[in-house]
């Protein structure tokens, strides 16, 4: 596994019960090291994102004090069946839009426990 070049790591309220809710939808939360408060998931056995504890990454870094779980914007999961995936998984998630035409492809959002935006799509060449 390696890390992508560009990664996100989303500020949660509850680090054990977001690493729950994702498990429940596939993900594996990875051994966090020692003292730490962050946990990388990976999907499939690929690095997905990492989460960490909000109140703490407002003093790892001082600009995200009092900032708000979830953002403006979305994140994307690319799954190798769509149709599996929604199937088996739509009962654990607050859908938002979908599925639909998202320009030649199946897409699906959702918005979990943290309020953050997942756009789920099938797994496509570029």
């Amino acid at each position: 596994m390696h890390t992508p070049t560009v990664s996100a790591c989303l500020g949660v309220k509850d680090l054990d019960a977001t690493i729950g809710y994702y498990e429940k939808l596939g993900f594996t939360a990875q051994p966090a090291p020692t003292g730490a408060y962050i946990r990388v998931l990976t999907y499939g056995g690929e690095f997905a994102f990492m989460l960490q504890q909000a109140d703490l990454l407002g003093i790892w870094l001082p600009p995200l004090k009092d900032t708000p779980t979830g953002c403006c914007g979305m994140h994307y999961l690319a799954v190798d069946n769509f149709d599996t995936w929604t199937e088996e998984h739509a009962a654990h998630i607050d859908v938002v839009k979908g599925p639909v035409d998202a320009g030649g492809h199946q897409a699906l959002y959702f918005r979990d426990l943290n309020g953050y935006l997942i756009g789920v799509t099938p797994k496509t060449q570029h």
